[in-house]
């Protein structure tokens, strides 16, 4: 949608000034139109038509803003979790998350998530705080979470072991990534 916005924006206002200095204006304006119509839209649809088509089937070779641990747990993800399974990981993590596992995430990216800058700093606090457990029990319980991904943006963050509570069962090691089951 950008070149036509440009195009009407910038070109636009000087084809105007041009043609009215040049004898048939009317014509160069229908003439103009229909060239616009005729390069520019059929372009937009096709680059529209395969943005929505890659974006729910990525390319793998495109994932490279995921480790390859992380890559691997989602396929596992995608295979055994729920489409009502709520998964707690990062910010980083999670905006990547919806796009290749049918799964809710806590936060997500801002503008979908509903009251993001909360459920942000529920988030930082289960990361950053060791031990306080019964904080991260009733966090767990009060926003549905059934499961905690702990891979390498989650380690950068976290201050501790999450193997240490009892509730959070791991479901899923590869390499520096681990998946852990609520179990409350």
């Amino acid at each position: 949608l950008a070149p036509p916005i440009l195009f009407v924006q910038y070109v636009w206002p000087w084809l105007e000034r041009l043609w009215a200095t040049r004898p048939g204006a009317a014509m160069w304006r229908r003439s103009a139109v229909a060239l616009v119509i005729v390069l520019v839209l059929p372009c937009n649809v096709v680059a529209y038509g395969k943005f929505f088509n890659d974006l729910p089937h990525p390319d793998p070779l495109w994932q490279y803003y995921l480790s390859d641990d992380v890559l691997v747990a989602t396929a596992w993800m995608r295979a055994t979790l729920q489409e009502s399974d709520v998964l707690l990981a990062s910010q980083d993590t999670s905006q990547f998350i919806p796009r290749l596992v049918d799964v809710r995430v806590l936060t997500g990216q801002d503008v979908l998530a509903p009251r993001y800058r909360e459920k942000n700093s529920y988030l930082l606090r289960f990361f950053q705080s060791p031990g306080d457990d019964g904080y991260k029990r009733w966090m767990c319980r009060h926003l549905g979470v059934t499961h905690v991904l702990i891979g390498p943006w989650e380690q950068e963050i976290a201050y501790q072991d999450y193997g240490v509570h009892p509730w959070l069962v791991p479901v899923f090691e590869q390499g520096e990534v681990t998946l852990y089951r609520v179990d409350l």
